[in-house]
């Protein structure tokens, strides 16, 4: 799945869509508001006040920033979308009214009136959490998961692995595991052949984190690091 590099973070592009999606429908979600609270007005104040999308715009970014602060999007992969649902409510309801209150009443062009706000803040979480239940339904969960490669396979790799098996919050998925010197404490399916070129390795694997777990790092007693190749990883 494609990935976007930002800030030396690679972000993976249908969450981006997401995200962007959401920013719209909140944007829509106070204009919405607007209309339901004063419906003889709605049309004269829309395009005739030069603060409403100013204040649209902020509305959505506290509350995106809010959903971000929650953790919403890793929680589906973690916890299901019952968690996702309820951390998009707290979110919302706590973390975004609240900080929104307080910019509202402290700056005058941005009040908008705590009826307006409030239902704003209803249709948004409506209308996101479906849009969520609908990408989710669409998209193959499977290949949002962090891909990880093990770089060892003695007894570290093998507690590694166990842990990562026993806790399906993690929201990961072991490519496998790449044994360092002689190790073999893993399972052999578990295990893969060193590879010639690590970039395309990672290429071709899709691989989103190597994890360096060996037993032995020094290259005196069998063990060492690949670290002008996992360098490249890095830097590609």
């Amino acid at each position: 799945m494609a990935h976007i590099r930002v800030f030396n973070h690679y972000l993976q592009t249908p969450y981006i869509a997401l995200g962007l999606i959401e920013c719209g429908l909140l944007v829509l979600a106070m204009f919405v508001a607007f209309y339901l609270r004063f419906p003889n007005e709605a049309v004269r104040a829309t395009f005739l006040d030069e603060y409403w999308l100013w204040r649209s715009v902020i509305f959505a970014l506290v509350l995106h920033a809010s959903t971000l602060a929650m953790g919403v999007y890793d929680s589906f992969l973690r916890e299901g979308f019952l968690s996702m649902a309820v951390r998009t409510v707290v979110a919302y309801c706590l973390l975004g009214t609240a900080l929104f209150t307080v910019l509202h009443l402290s700056i005058g062009w941005l009040y908008i009136g705590n009826t307006v706000l409030v239902i704003a803040t209803l249709v948004a979480m409506v209308a996101v959490v479906a849009m969520r239940w609908a990408f989710f339904r669409l998209v193959d969960v499977s290949q949002l998961r962090r891909r990880v490669v093990l770089y060892g396979a003695g007894r570290k790799a093998s507690n590694l692995l166990s842990l990562l098996a026993n806790d399906i919050r993690m929201g990961v998925h072991i490519v496998g595991c790449i044994p360092s010197g002689g190790e073999s404490q893993v399972d052999s399916t578990m295990c893969l052949e060193p590879p010639t070129d690590w970039r395309v390795f990672a290429r071709d694997n899709r691989v989103s984190e190597i994890v360096v777990v060996p037993d032995e790092r020094r290259s005196g007693q069998g063990g060492g690091l690949p670290l002008k190749d996992l360098l490249d990883c890095k830097l590609s």
